[in-house]
């Protein structure tokens, strides 16, 4: 299992065909499974569906149900449902109390008995999850994953499962992680069948519901989250020095908004360019050095890159080199963009003057956003990609890892853009785009395999 914090969906795993596991006849399968065993729940349990909503009820009040947006299988945003088990608690200053504060005596009665999670049938009846499969965790862990992490949205997730059954909120990330992964390279309907007889057990032992000192899961940070410069450093004035890998046209750009940054907020005390091919010691008036050499000349705790470079896969190679030399990615937005607090972006984005990045969207790792480009709500970006001039993109997407979109393309709301595919420009697509495949047209249609994963030449 890798430890650096990428997101990517869907993910290059050592089992790309995990995604299709849960495919075709085996996915109707499962789905019949859910329903039916949903709707015998739903009927069999509606007296404690009953009680425990006027248990709430008479506790904390209206509403009843705690409702939150979750990503789903390929990061698909759903309103996952519950029981309230917090009360709306604040302090002094408008701010939510700690979880241990706002948990009432029911919400733990709840939890203890795992009854805060029926609600969910109704989810699993809306086909939004399976009774089996890795729990939904928050949106904004999207671009905290590794590549490896990211795979638990290959497959359905679930109200129980192969974690939850060994450990649940007793393991760390890393091991429940671990274990998500697992049940996706090891996914049949007998293991599904095992979970859920299993889990029946281990809410009458009620093992696991929550960690040592904490009332709920602590929150996950990602697996590379930088480590800030230490106190010691700040005071003998260490400043980060941003450097741009790759010197170019698309270099020009990138160094032109960095300036325009560092003019209005001072963020850092150099802006430089990383080539491994360029000669020339400088270039549009910033210096060029090679890797090594600025890893040596700054140290890597002082140095932050962004990539300047249209290919999708270049990017992603790069990145690996950064990851593997500890240099840290900085994130640069244009204040000329504008982006909804609810949204998220992933480390070492770049986002251009003109760009709208809407409600929830959450905008992975790596990632490329051209001038004029708008970002529907809901959508979800994995790693690496390239989105070029005046691209729009519909409310709820999912666009692959490693993906370009050509100048111009508009795809649809709620479509599917598969890993490593290219759309060309102007395109218009209206259909999900499989895995690996060039796309033209309107309508954008599959033209041929992807084979060579490069854009120019």
């Amino acid at each position: 299992m890798t430890d650096q914090g990428v997101f990517s969906l869907p993910s290059t795993s050592k089992d790309s065909r995990s995604q299709f596991r849960q495919s075709g006849c085996r996915f109707w399968i499962k789905r019949a499974f859910d329903c039916g065993a949903a709707l015998c729940g739903l009927i069999v349990l509606s007296p404690v569906f009953i009680a425990a909503s006027v248990l709430v009820w008479l506790s904390m009040g209206r509403p009843i149900a705690f409702r939150q947006q979750r990503p789903g299988r390929f990061a698909r945003p759903f309103m996952l449902l519950k029981f309230r088990t917090m009360s709306d608690g604040r302090d002094a200053g408008g701010k939510l109390l700690p979880d241990a504060d706002r948990m009432t005596r029911v919400g733990r009665l709840l939890r203890a008995t795992s009854l805060d999670e029926l609600p969910q049938l109704w989810n699993v009846l809306h086909g939004d999850i399976s009774l089996v499969g890795p729990r939904p965790l928050l949106m904004e862990y999207l671009s905290r994953y590794s590549p490896q992490q990211a795979r638990r949205h290959d497959v359905m997730p679930g109200i129980t499962g192969w974690a939850q059954i060994n450990g649940r909120n007793a393991l760390t990330w890393k091991e429940k992680f671990a274990l998500d992964i697992w049940y996706v390279d090891n996914w049949t309907m007998m293991l599904d069948l095992r979970i859920v007889m299993l889990t029946f057990m281990r809410v009458l032992k009620r093992d696991g519901i929550s960690r040592a000192g904490h009332v709920t899961m602590p929150e996950f940070m990602g697996a590379n989250v930088a480590a800030p410069l230490k106190s010691r450093d700040r005071d003998v004035g260490v400043k980060m020095n941003l450097c741009i890998y790759c010197s170019g046209g698309f270099g020009k750009e990138v160094l032109d908004i960095a300036r325009r940054l560092n003019r209005a907020h001072s963020l850092w005390d150099r802006i430089v360019f990383l080539d491994d091919m360029r000669e020339e010691s400088s270039f549009y008036g910033a210096d060029v050095f090679r890797l090594e050499a600025a890893r040596e000349r700054f140290g890597a705790a002082a140095m932050q890159a962004v990539i300047a470079n249209g290919e999708p896969f270049v990017r992603k190679a790069l990145l690996e080199k950064l990851d593997k030399a500890g240099i840290d990615t900085a994130s640069l937005v244009d204040d000329r963009a504008v982006i909804s607090e609810t949204a998220t972006i992933g480390a070492g984005a770049i986002i251009f003057p003109g760009c709208f990045v809407s409600s929830m969207a959450v905008i992975g790792r790596n990632i490329a956003i051209i001038a004029g480009s708008t970002i529907g709500h809901d959508t979800v970006f994995g790693d690496n990609c390239m989105v070029s001039g005046q691209v729009n993109i519909g409310g709820g997407c999912s666009i692959g890892s490693e993906s370009y979109l050509g100048m111009g393309a508009q795809v649809k709301e709620h479509t599917r853009i598969g890993r490593a595919a290219i759309v060309g420009m102007g395109s218009i697509v209206f259909a999900d785009i499989p895995d690996e495949v060039i796309a033209l047209g309107n309508p954008c249609r599959p033209m041929r395999p992807n084979i060579n994963k490069r854009i120019f030449g």
